[in-house]
């Protein structure tokens, strides 16, 4: 291999090293978009809540002003303290977990063989099915809400992280073998950069369902944080508590989503 041509191979890491390249990025036309589409959706909400006068669909302002006189009692920003913490304890666990065994399963077939299929058995298994095993084990108890959350994207996580750690471009394989580059070498400039695209987008999407399960596993234990909240007011028929709740959740899974789609621009511009 010529010299010119393994400066062009090592060049086009950040033109063809990765399938998945971005397109379309966010302008500020689409985020003018978006913004008019929520707004649209805030006053279609407003005003079929006025109109239709059902007792599960207050208007929005009704929610709001409940959420208003949620905080103010102090039922609020605790609860959600109290839900941030376990989802970064659910989600910080799942990530490193994820992250080793993926990595394990792509270096060594063994492992892969091994492990592999209990991995993609409990991601088909619905998360919440393991709710009563951890209930049984741990008891009305923040560690139950944690697993929840832990179950919830630690087995998505691991099989996407596998397809990034396994995908190659043989233009670049064969660079780094005429290079006679050692297993660490070639993971860090080969392995790691062509997979941070999709492990980014991975953790978006995990971020998600940990917010998920830490919704779901809070209702089933019905006393912490912001789930614990729903399942009270649900139980009191107070449709506006529960939606200001709901504004709250759904204020933290956007804030979360943002977080990460700016570490994913930063992270992975080469890949633009």
């Amino acid at each position: 291999m010529s010299v010119t041509t393994a400066r062009s191979d090592q060049h086009s890491l950040g033109r063809l090293g990765h399938p998945f390249r971005k397109v379309g990025r966010s302008t500020r036309g689409g985020r003018v978009v978006e913004t008019g589409s929520l707004l649209a959706g805030v006053l279609i909400w407003e005003a079929l809540g006025r109109l239709l006068q059902l007792p599960w669909l207050p208007p929005f302002s009704a929610c709001v002003g409940a959420l208003i006189e949620l905080t103010r009692e102090g039922l609020i920003l605790p609860d959600l303290l109290d839900s941030i913490v376990a989802l970064g304890q659910g989600f910080l666990g799942a990530l490193v977990v994820s992250l080793a065994l993926a990595f394990l399963m792509a270096e060594f077939e063994l492992v892969n063989l091994a492990v592999g299929p209990y991995v993609y058995a409990l991601f088909l298994l619905p998360s919440i099915a393991l709710a009563p095993v951890f209930l049984a084990l741990f008891g009305i108890d923040n560690a139950t809400r944690i697993a929840v959350i832990f179950t919830y994207c630690v087995f998505y996580m691991t099989i996407n992280f596998h397809t990034a750690f396994t995908q190659r471009n043989p233009d670049l394989v064969e660079m780094v073998s005429s290079y006679q580059a050692s297993r660490w070498q070639r993971i860090w400039f080969l392995v790691v950069p062509m997979a941070l695209p999709l492990v980014m987008a991975t953790l978006r999407v995990g971020l998600g369902r940990a917010v998920k399960g830490m919704i779901n596993g809070e209702q089933f234990i019905a006393v912490y944080g912001l789930g614990g909240l729903i399942q009270k007011f649900g139980g009191q028929f107070a449709a506006d508590k529960v939606f200001g709740v709901i504004l709250v959740i759904v204020a933290l899974a956007l804030m979360l989503d943002v977080v990460t789609r700016g570490l994913d621009r930063r992270w992975t511009r080469w890949a633009g």
